[in-house]
């Protein structure tokens, strides 16, 4: 049996293909060929190839030798559990085919069931990823163009999972592959939108908390406003000078209990406070006066 180069792919698939279908090297010698020399003759009646179907090789030696392409299985079932579906199952590289007749000028005379392999592109990775993107994209777009100058083309696709590939795809394809993917934005748009929605609650609880706060530290000084105020209105009655005394000792610790709320920050270090302690320095220098010319 003719196979390609020892030790290359090629060969190796085709070992793995007899044997899956239970024909080991007991039972057939291998004859290492190289790709562009593998030839039936009389030393090697079988050849396994693993090339294009449009490869010449292949119709030249049909019509020379009167050989044939064997058929893998019955090509009516197909993708229906047929032996090269079992041997796909395995083998995750390749895929079924079936070869139409005549795709070699006059043969085959009836279908023929047989495995493909894709074939791949390959590029060192410090390639630039802008040229790689570029190849990738005019393969793809010019597709139909390239199918005219070689029918392979046909089969190209960029629908295919790059996952079961034995080495990673070019940073430059995946960013051609993936050119119709949501951005960032997109995929996240609905979680930015809740994060955002949620930001701008936290936000407005927060405002109408401080808000609350600075209220309710208002409300706190105008009732020391209010007690400072009942003071002088209460001292127009005074007759006596320890009335007058009282009422500046109640001003002194009027104005020693706001300080520590504003240390406890209970209270605002505003106008409001700086107001309150004038009027609580202004309000018991008038007492202190009235308490100097009051007779006991």
């Amino acid at each position: 049996v003719g196979l390609d180069a020892r030790k290359s792919s090629d060969a190796r698939f085709a070992l793995n293909l007899l044997r899956e279908f239970g024909i080991d090297t007991t039972e057939f010698t291998p004859v290492f060929t190289p790709h562009g020399q593998l030839r039936v003759n009389d030393s090697t009646p079988v050849v396994c190839m693993l090339t294009a179907y449009t490869d010449p090789k292949v119709q030249e030696q049909l019509a020379q030798r009167n050989a044939a392409v064997f058929s893998l299985d019955d090509p009516n079932i197909a993708g229906k559990g047929s032996a090269a579906d079992g041997f796909c199952m395995k083998y995750v590289h390749a895929h079924t085919f079936i070869l139409p007749r005549y795709t070699f000028g006059h043969y085959p005379a009836q279908p023929v069931l047989t495995v493909a392999v894709d074939a791949i592109l390959a590029t060192r990775t410090d390639v630039d990823p802008h040229l790689v993107h570029e190849v990738t994209r005019l393969l793809i777009e010019e597709e139909p163009r390239l199918a005219n100058e070689n029918i392979l083309f046909q089969f190209l696709s960029e629908d295919f999972d790059y996952h079961t590939l034995d080495f990673p795809l070019h940073e430059g394809s995946i960013h051609f592959f993936r050119r119709n993917e949501p951005g960032f934005l997109e995929r996240f748009a609905e979680v930015i939108a809740m994060g955002i929605s949620a930001f701008l609650l936290i936000l407005g609880a927060l405002s109408g908390a401080l808000r609350w706060l600075r209220l309710r530290k208002k409300n706190r000084i105008d009732t020391y406003y209010q007690r400072a105020l009942a003071i002088e209105v209460a001292a127009k009655g005074f007759t006596q000078r320890s009335e007058y005394t009282q009422a500046i000792a109640q001003l002194h610790t009027l104005r020693q209990d706001a300080f520590e709320k504003l240390v406890a920050e209970q209270l605002m270090a505003n106008e409001s406070f700086l107001i309150f302690t004038q009027l609580v320095q202004t309000l018991a220098d008038m007492l202190r006066q009235k308490e100097a010319i009051t007779l006991e």
